[in-house]
């Protein structure tokens, strides 16, 4: 095939004739295809708005597809809600019952642990309680003889020195050398009124009681061998005093070097500031008023029986001091506790009058003072309910005994106050305090737990913006 001129200039330019039939069919080619991409282009986009036009007729009320898939999804969503709801009480139901079985197993485990460490955690606890009664006494010891004889005011030039390493120990081994003295003077001043105790005469009486006794159960035609069962009782009543003697002669040593140690090692939270300073002079101030009002109302009863001619009066009101701290049934048991010696007291050293009013008297002293004494000094922040000191008593008496239950009021009282000023479990101290049923309206209605040490704090603040300028 002979190529022309034209043909021949464009392929040695390398270039491709135009007029060429190849090149004017491939032109043709691709304008076609272009054509065709552009209707194609022109027709999706209506196709789509078509769409777009039809789903908005059908959305805003006419029909078709999409209106039938937001139906289908709205169903959908009502039904997860109404299988949520109805699973809500189900869950909560849960949700409270693996709660309340923690607590109860908590609280399970932490009572086998306190019985298990009985011997440890015992002379543990009655060291920091007589921890906060010796205090004072080893600060009273540790100050510069100035701070006794100055006459100026706390704030004067005498202001009460620190204590020092050796100082703070000094007065700490002084402090415990007294209560030491002070224990065993009590204990020699029983043994004296023991021996000091007119055995024959009481025994008389003893016999004309038990006979008295006898006589009245035989014309009730009841049995009268009430000599046999009291003496059996009695014997059983010496063995356990003798052993409880014993075994808190041996907690009391162990008691005294934990005593000794913290005494020497104390640091004071109330230089530190803050809620544990809050923390512990509360607790000291509830152990410090507790004791003097137990001395006093130990006082009253002593100056009574020994008025009265009451064997071991002296014994029994060191008996009211320590029962003094367990708080209703302690006051019953030192009231109830003489009337076996008052009532065996012959006739020529007690009348029937002294002998009533030897039994009267305490009872009422334990009376006014747990019942309207107590309250004024230590005030709503301090007071427990009567119920929860009952059941207190009764929890730490199973744990550890006797000493359980005179350290149950204080130990209780303490939890109460960390638990008021940490703002842990309101619910809890105000149930502690017997408030948790609270009488305001307001309060009732919207079930809002607010104990009394939160309203005392309230007013307080309350006041104190009243009166800052």
């Amino acid at each position: 095939m002979k190529l022309s001129s034209k043909e021949v200039a464009y392929s040695s330019l390398d270039l491709d004739d135009p007029t060429s039939p190849s090149n004017v069919m491939r032109r043709n080619i691709a304008a076609n295809a272009s054509t065709g991409s552009l209707q194609s282009t022109v027709s999706s986009s209506s196709s789509l708005t078509v769409d777009a036009l039809d789903g908005s007729h059908a959305y805003f009320g006419g029909g078709g597809s999409p209106r039938r898939r937001f139906n289908d999804s709205e169903r959908e969503h009502s039904a997860l809600h109404r299988t949520i709801a109805a699973l809500e009480e189900p869950i909560r139901q849960l949700a409270v019952e693996v709660k309340g079985a923690l607590l109860a197993t908590g609280l399970a485990a932490s009572c086998y642990l306190l019985a298990w460490f009985q011997a440890v955690l015992v002379p543990f606890f009655l060291a920091i309680f007589l921890m906060y009664l010796v205090d004072p006494l080893v600060e009273m010891i540790d100050v510069s003889p100035r701070y006794f004889l100055c006459i100026c005011t706390s704030r004067g030039r005498h202001r009460r020195r620190k204590s020092r390493g050796c100082s703070r120990a000094f007065a700490s081994l002084c402090a415990v050398s007294v209560v030491c003295i002070f224990f065993g003077l009590l204990g020699y001043i029983t043994v004296l009124s023991v021996h000091a105790l007119d055995a024959a005469a009481y025994q008389t009486g003893y016999n004309h009681l038990i006979e008295g006794v006898e006589g009245v159960l035989e014309q009730l035609g009841l049995p009268t061998n009430i000599t046999t069962t009291l003496h059996d009782n009695i014997d059983k009543l010496v063995r356990i005093v003798f052993t409880e003697t014993m075994d808190l002669f041996s907690v009391l040593f162990v008691t005294i070097i934990y005593l000794t140690y913290f005494l020497c090692t104390r640091t004071r939270a109330s230089d530190a500031g803050g809620v544990w300073s809050k923390i512990d002079h509360d607790i000291q101030r509830f152990v410090t008023l507790k004791c003097f009002l137990s001395l006093f109302v130990a006082l009253l009863v002593t100056i009574v029986y020994v008025s009265l001619n009451v064997g071991l009066a002296i014994v029994w009101g060191i008996l009211t001091f320590i029962l003094n701290w367990i708080p209703n049934v302690g006051a019953l048991i030192a009231s109830v506790a003489p009337i076996c010696i008052i009532a065996i007291t012959p006739a020529h050293l007690m009348n029937p009058m002294e002998k009533f009013l030897a039994m009267a008297l305490p009872m009422c002293f334990h009376m006014f003072i747990g019942n309207f004494i107590e309250p004024k000094v230590f005030g709503r922040k301090l007071e427990m309910d009567p119920v929860i000191v009952i059941l207190s008593l009764s929890a730490w008496g199973l744990l550890w005994g006797p000493v359980g239950m005179m350290l149950s009021v204080p130990l209780t009282a303490a939890a109460k106050i960390m638990l008021s000023h940490l703002g842990l479990w309101p619910e809890f101290v105000a149930v502690m305090e017997g408030t948790y049923f609270v009488n305001e309206k307001d309060e009732f209605e919207t079930m809002e737990v607010r104990t009394d040490s939160d309203k005392e704090q309230q007013r307080g603040t309350s006041s104190s913006m009243m009166i800052r300028p």
